[in-house]
């Protein structure tokens, strides 16, 4: 797996010499193992001692929309989001903190956990997984290249949703607003909220700026059309997420469950802020409720989200509308073909809807 550091693309392959995202060489890469199963040492005797048992929390998955176009918020300024059903979420564990990886032996399947300051190997001299009469030392100690250094992963091919935000956000207040979104979705498409996962990381604005982008990606293998949905819900899955955010709970300052701490939320006790969230959304995430005089093309309009998807919408429902489509001045008519709206344009045609292109004189 391999991650670019500078604008946050990734996927699982082999590494690429430059990021295909930004041009980058500057990529992180983990060398990781899908297991097959999980098993333990039968001579190791099964106990109920709660207190020597250890826990490793699990870490961020690694999110990518891989490579899909980019789409301006309804108010360009707020952002840009794109969404892909053919998206890639990357789950890895390293052996909790303090550890850069499993030794694992690829002969007898033994895996430790193993330190990043240890000099010595953990399964240095180990014995085999399964017992075998008269081998009490595993055959992978004596073969150079048995004993490999690997992360634990997997990779699934989902729906993922991007949102990019162009101004900065602390990491806590990205983590409480990703899962305001997510649970406002959720509702809004009547779903259990765990049915959709969600992650953090950074990635680039068109000019070449840091910024943060939160992902929503459906759990499911496949996917399932939740998280892409989000693109024909913007503004009332933003509004009920601000609701979300300003909690009235006594004593809620950084997130309670009446909120944004969620059963799979970040658990460090600095890994949620949920004002923080709730001032940017009030500041830099709001769609406007009014439109302006000089935007309304018609008394009492209202912000469009998707216009392409819109009118398809109302084209289906109505098949007698008619749709006309004004060329702006500026546009060249022979550039027309390569227009993004031609291949809609066409479709309406051909399914006997009443279409005009209306072009300058």
């Amino acid at each position: 797996h391999w991650r670019c550091m500078d604008c946050g693309e990734s996927d699982v392959s082999r590494p690429p010499e430059t990021c295909a995202g930004c041009g980058s060489a500057h990529l992180e890469t983990v060398e990781f193992l899908r297991p097959a199963g999980f098993s333990v040492d039968p001579r190791v005797r099964a106990h109920a001692e709660t207190d020597s048992l250890s826990y490793v929390p699990p870490e961020e998955p690694s999110v990518s929309a891989r490579g899909a176009q980019w789409k301006s918020l309804p108010v360009p300024e707020l952002g840009r989001y794109r969404l892909s059903r053919e998206g890639q979420v990357f789950y890895c564990n390293n052996g909790g903190a303090g550890n850069a990886g499993f030794e694992i032996c690829l002969e007898c399947g033994r895996a430790e956990a193993q330190g990043v300051t240890a000099s010595r190997s953990a399964l240095a001299d180990h014995k085999p997984l399964r017992y075998r009469k008269g081998q009490d030392r595993c055959p992978g100690n004596d073969k150079p290249f048995a004993v490999q250094r690997l992360a634990l992963g997997m990779e699934i091919t989902t729906d993922v949703f991007e949102l990019q935000l162009p101004r900065r956000l602390p990491r806590a207040a990205a983590h409480a607003l990703t899962i305001a979104l997510r649970e406002a979705l959720a509702v809004e498409l009547g779903i259990e909220s765990d049915e959709i996962g969600f992650s953090v990381g950074q990635s680039r604005t068109p000019m070449g700026a840091q910024a943060v982008s939160l992902f929503l990606f459906d759990r499911a293998t496949g996917g399932a059309g939740f998280s892409v949905s989000l693109e024909h819900m913007l503004r009332p899955v933003f509004e009920r997420a601000e609701k979300l955010l300003d909690c009235s709970t006594p004593g809620c300052i950084r997130g309670c469950a009446a909120c944004v701490l969620t059963a799979d939320a970040p658990s460090g006790k600095d890994d949620l802020d949920r004002a923080a969230a709730l001032d940017y959304m009030r500041r830099h995430l709001r769609l406007p409720a009014r439109l302006e005089i000089n935007d309304q093309f018609v008394e009492h309009a209202d912000l469009s989200l998707a216009v392409p998807d819109e009118v398809h919408r109302e084209l289906n429902r109505s098949p007698r509308m008619e749709v006309t489509i004004f060329v702006p001045e500026e546009q060249r008519v022979q550039d027309l073909p390569e227009w993004p709206l031609a291949m809609q344009f066409r479709a309406w045609c051909k399914s006997g809807h009443a279409t005009r292109l209306v072009v300058p004189e």
